[in-house]
């Protein structure tokens, strides 16, 4: 599972839609109208958390693939220095769920609506 550092938006998060040109990116304001914007977090210090460099190493991806993807996340506004990863899956309880209200990160909860018991 990878994580990023922006604190506003990871550029390579933003979806790709077919325009009348061919394909092209979503700006922020448009991928928050037509799909929301979620994220889940951990804290920044998660002794899991593995730099970009060392995750990469872990997958077995070669520098050369390493640095096209770092081209392809700059030139979406993203930054290789913010990236991080998990090896493995990370239990739901140990992540935090915000979503992009329009004017800040707030939590939530997804389970208006349904009972747990």
């Amino acid at each position: 599972m990878w994580f990023s550092k922006a604190q506003r938006w990871e550029g390579t998060a933003t979806k790709m839609v077919m325009g009348a040109d061919g394909p092209r990116l979503l700006t922020f304001a448009e991928q928050l109208a037509e799909f929301g914007c979620v994220r889940f977090s951990l804290p920044a210090d998660d002794a899991r958390l593995m730099s970009w460099v060392d995750a990469c190493k872990y997958a077995g991806i070669t520098s050369t693939t390493r640095r096209k993807l770092e081209s392809v996340g700059r030139k979406r506004g993203a930054s290789p220095i913010n990236w991080f990863a998990i090896a493995g899956a990370v239990p739901l309880a140990d992540v935090r769920l915000q979503r992009f209200d329009g004017a800040a990160w707030v939590g939530y909860s997804g389970a208006e609506g349904v009972t747990h018991g």
